[in-house]
């Protein structure tokens, strides 16, 4: 599907996937959250954060890179629907209950958006997830993020809006786990 070797984090990935999260915080949500709250997402402040989340049983954390040996370009992390301040259901859509599994996080050096680094990690974590038995997932997208447009681009359905860390956000769901894999195929040019 994509030129990305796509594989689970181990322990040594913790410093350069905190990197990444708190680069990714820095580029996407200057604005749409508090400098403090930035600030907190700094690298060594996470570094534990990183291997309690890698080692927990009920999450996975993917990586992409491109090569065996080379650096981290992007991470996913994801694992059982949280409970959530939910503001607003969406009226006709589905309920954060109807959903078995959620994306955590997704976040991809500057380097390497619009390459479709994003789209093979959502599409590795679901097919895990299908074979795992799980049928319908979901994200939380800070609603004044800019980079939610690709869940929109995945066919992702907003179905309830809510807060987190003082911000608004947007719940998308798929009903749908073939769906959102096939959504993440590459384009055809022809």
């Amino acid at each position: 599907m994509s030129g990305y070797l796509i594989r689970p984090a181990v322990l040594d990935d913790a410093l350069e996937i905190a990197e990444i999260h708190y680069l990714g915080w820095k580029s996407a949500y200057a604005g749409v959250v508090s400098d403090a709250q930035i600030a907190a997402k700094q690298p060594e402040k996470r570094l534990d954060y990183w291997k309690h989340k890698m080692q927990d049983g009920q999450n996975l954390v993917l990586v992409g890179q491109q090569e065996p040996d080379g650096p981290i370009l992007g991470f996913i992390y994801g694992g059982p629907v949280l409970d959530h301040e939910i503001t607003r259901e969406i009226p006709g859509q589905p309920k954060l209950k109807d959903f078995d599994c959620e994306i955590n996080i997704v976040h991809c050096r500057h380097a390497a958006q619009g390459k479709g680094l994003g789209r093979a990690l959502m599409a590795e974590i679901a097919h895990h997830w299908q074979v795992g038995g799980k049928r319908a997932p979901m994200l939380w997208a800070f609603r004044d993020n800019d980079y939610r447009k690709l869940y929109d681009k995945l066919g992702g359905t907003v179905f309830a809006e809510g807060v987190d860390e003082g911000a608004p956000d947007v719940a998308y769901g798929w009903q749908d786990l073939d769906a959102l894999i096939a959504a993440c195929q590459p384009a055809q040019r022809g």
